[in-house]
């Protein structure tokens, strides 16, 4: 049995700026969940695991290393547009609709 960290190490965000690794299964559920949300309809996001998090230049080879982030340079690249939240619809509240 393999262990999947779940909705609390999920991060979502908007805007192509961050990527990050994250298990098949929670990007299963995450779609799954994601259907039955209202917020999450009409929406674009990005998710990975918050522990994961780069700037897109930086993640080829930080996902190739599987490195984690610290928590420093986590809030250093802060985009004010991550979502993270103990339940899959507190996840998804707040996203930002498509145009």
């Amino acid at each position: 049995m393999f262990f999947f960290p779940g909705v609390s190490s999920v991060e979502l965000n908007q805007g192509d700026t961050k990527s990050g690794r994250i298990a098949r299964a929670d990007v299963a559920e995450i779609c799954v969940e994601s259907i039955f949300s209202k917020d999450a309809a009409d929406t674009t996001f990005e998710c990975y695991y918050k522990d994961t998090a780069k700037p897109l230049e930086g993640v080829g080879l930080s996902n190739l290393f599987k490195k984690k982030t610290s928590d420093t340079e986590a809030q250093s690249i802060m985009t004010g547009k991550e979502r993270q939240a103990d339940s899959w619809p507190k996840l998804f509240a707040g996203l930002d609709k498509d145009v």
